[in-house]
């Protein structure tokens, strides 16, 4: 769990941090302040961030959904065997490693949201409708 919380945070600076380290002007000013040009390398930055962070989210849930096929492979085995302590200890792997899809399908959930610029109906439209989340291995 350490490893995936070191991520996690490498994974919020690309999202939230990326873009305000990178330009070369002071951000902190009023951003009506800010020249056409520095809108362009600040949205520049951010957008950089975004891809970085979408990378490591693909990368990682790719990992966890081939991790989850094997571990669920495993649990039908040991039910089929009737081994209780490894049905539970496996049972546990997997509810820790649906949590770890659920918080970076979150994340990605945020790029979309702040790519569209909070804007519902935009968001709505992108929506396929159904409520299961694709797998990335198909």
């Amino acid at each position: 769990m350490k490893q995936f919380e070191e991520k996690i945070e490498t994974l919020f600076n690309y999202i939230h941090e990326y873009g305000v380290q990178n330009v070369s002007f002071d951000y902190k000013q009023n951003p009506e302040n800010f020249t056409e040009d520095q809108r362009k390398e600040f949205t520049r930055w951010i957008h950089k961030g975004f891809r970085l962070g979408q990378d490591l989210i693909l990368k990682e849930l790719i990992e966890i959904e081939k991790t989850l096929k094997t571990k669920n492979q495993e649990l039908k085995e040991y039910k089929r065997k009737k081994n209780k302590d490894l049905q539970l200890k496996t049972s546990h792997e997997i509810s820790k490693l649906k949590y770890q899809d659920l918080i970076l399908r979150n994340f990605a959930d945020f790029i979309v949201w702040q790519v569209c610029r909070n804007q519902y109906y935009i968001v709505r439209r992108l929506s396929s409708g159904s409520r299961n989340r694709p797998s990335l291995l198909n």
